[in-house]
């Protein structure tokens, strides 16, 4: 039996002074090769013990969406649209973006990423994980 395994790539950002990470899954590129899928095909495509590392960068490659982080929990949204950079925005926290996905935010490196449903920028991901078997 032979697996091939791709996940989407990931957009990283911080948040709240790095209080927060933020990961958002996007396509394209689809990645075949990095250091998550290796660790998964070392543990038998066991997932739990693949995400030691870190579970919300974790989360967002194996169920896609938008994953926020405080590094003990996380909330996970489902998010059809595109991401793009933008200009300004509002700070981002996880309640306004909860109650608002679909407006520009600014980050800690000073960077702002605007959500939107038309088509423009990079598309997100809710899939996550893909796997085919042979």
């Amino acid at each position: 039996m032979d697996i091939t395994a791709s996940v989407p790539s990931v957009i990283e950002k911080t948040a709240k002074n790095k209080k927060l990470k933020v990961y958002i899954a996007v396509i394209p590129p689809i990645v075949t090769h990095d250091d998550f899928l290796e660790e998964l095909k070392r543990n038998g495509f066991n997932i739990s013990d693949a995400c030691k590392y870190d579970k919300g960068l974790c989360y967002a490659k194996v169920f896609g969406g938008v994953v926020i982080s405080n590094g003990k929990s996380f909330i996970h949204v489902y998010l059809e649209g595109f991401v793009y950079e933008g200009n300004e925005g509002e700070q981002f926290s996880p309640c306004s973006f909860t109650e608002n996905p679909y407006a520009c935010y600014a980050f800690d490196d000073g960077s702002v990423l605007c959500f939107t449903k038309e088509k423009r920028g990079k598309f997100i991901d809710n899939i996550g994980l893909r796997l085919i078997v042979r």
